[in-house]
């Protein structure tokens, strides 16, 4: 069974996720929340194999969010290691660089899929990257334009 935390500002969002995640046997949605602030105590507390996040939240950023989950899970008696897959509208490569540089795993954006969702929450709660094309395609164009590096 793969528990999962969900971190979203819009509720029918968070509904939708809920709605869709309960056709699935080996998924059970554990918690929720509307904010970062919130967000990190509850998952510290539940300790998901994976939270799934907007990247923007009202109060804090999406990347401030991922960095304080991953440092709490470090922190933790036991440590926890938070498995974070965000679900965005946002994919510049501003975004997507800030998103996996502060320890998300998985980028998907809401255009998704309830397959490629799902898909992704598996994968991630195996510890296991996932990066949507559209997504994958933005970091593979951002390293060809990126100087050489020198010898």
């Amino acid at each position: 069974m793969v528990t999962v935390f969900l971190v979203d500002d819009h509720p029918i969002v968070r509904q939708g996720l809920v709605g869709m995640l309960s056709l699935e046997e080996d998924i059970a949605v554990v918690g929720q929340a509307a904010d970062g602030a919130s967000a990190v105590p509850a998952a510290l507390r539940l300790r998901p194999d994976v939270v799934v996040m907007d990247l923007r939240l009202p109060g804090q950023p999406g990347p401030v969010v991922i960095e304080r989950l991953v440092e709490a899970g470090e922190a933790a008696d036991p440590p926890w290691v938070p498995h974070i897959l965000v679900l965005t509208t946002y994919a510049d490569d501003g975004s997507v660089t800030a998103a996996i540089a502060a320890g998300a795993l998985g980028y998907l954006l809401k255009s998704a899929t309830p397959e490629e969702v799902t898909t992704a929450i598996r994968a991630t709660g195996s510890g296991r990257s996932v990066l949507s094309p559209v997504v994958a395609d933005t970091l593979v164009a951002r390293s060809e334009s990126a100087p050489a590096p020198t010898p």
